[in-house]
This record gives structure tokens, sequence and C-alpha cells, in this order.
């Protein structure tokens, strides 16, 4: 849908009875910003079905059993 040309309006000035509509051409910066947002949008989108979806479980192995984990700073007597 982006490849093809089409009509972009914008409002020229507000009348009484309304907006004064005008038609712009597609120029090739308005299509290049076109493609970047959308490209931007799809990016976004990923990122929260990727956050949307469960968090898998740690798979990072347990310590052996019988090892005590010494704390930094701790001095045992």
């Amino acid at each position: 849908m982006l490849g093809a040309p089409t009509r972009v309006l914008e409002v020229v000035k507000k009348q009484t009875g309304g907006l004064l509509w005008k038609v712009q051409r597609m120029t090739k910066t308005r299509r290049a910003n076109a493609k970047a947002r959308h490209a931007r949008t799809h990016q976004v989108e990923d990122i929260l079905r990727a956050c949307a979806q469960e968090p898998q479980p740690d798979t990072t192995p347990a310590p052996p059993a019988g090892t005590a984990e010494v704390s930094a700073g701790t001095k045992s007597e």
C-alpha cells in the first residue's frame, strides 16, 4: 500500500461553514516519511507483543547441594 501514490488532504483554512480542504500530492519526502513512520510502528508493535508474552521459566542450573553461599563483607567465626 505504501508504494501506491495516494492523496493526502490538508486543511487550508477554516470557514464559517466548515473546513476548506486542499489535496496534496504524495512527494518523495512524504513517502519516505510515511515508510519510516510505518516501520517504527511495526517495531513498537513487535516490542509490545514480546512483552505481552508470558516470561520464560528460569533455566539456570541450581547450585550443587551442600555448598553454602558466602556473602561479601561478612565474616563467619
